[in-house]
């Protein structure tokens, strides 16, 4: 989830056995969803995630929801994501790629990830 909670995941992440992380950036109470008029909430929880001290070898993934059905809150339209939040994301070394919930709102709702993967 993307409230960064390093008293709960510190232990796991330093131990360096993780290649890749994903970041659930949707159904959040807080600030992590992205919002194309107000995107400081997402890029703090992103900044935070990835200069995390016991964060250094992963691969980060930003985790969105495949359609607007697929979550409660979170869903990023394509071309905002292509022209807004991966042009923030991608700055970053640690930026891995985009995780996607679920394939069955991929498929059944429009094919998100078909529009998307060019991009990331």
């Amino acid at each position: 989830m993307c409230p960064f909670q390093n008293n709960i995941l510190q232990g796991a992440l330093s131990t360096g056995l993780f290649d890749y992380v994903w970041i659930q950036f949707y159904n959040q109470v807080n600030n992590c969803n992205y919002d194309s008029n107000n995107p400081t909430g997402f890029k703090t929880s992103w900044n935070q995630w990835i200069t995390s001290p016991y964060a250094k070898n992963q691969n980060v993934f930003v985790g969105l929801p495949a359609s607007r059905n697929a979550s409660n809150g979170g869903f990023v339209p394509s071309q905002v994501l292509i022209n807004q939040l991966l042009p923030f994301v991608k700055q970053s070394d640690k930026y891995g790629g985009v995780m996607l919930w679920n394939r069955y709102y991929d498929i059944t709702i429009g094919q998100y990830s078909s529009r998307i993967r060019g991009s990331v």
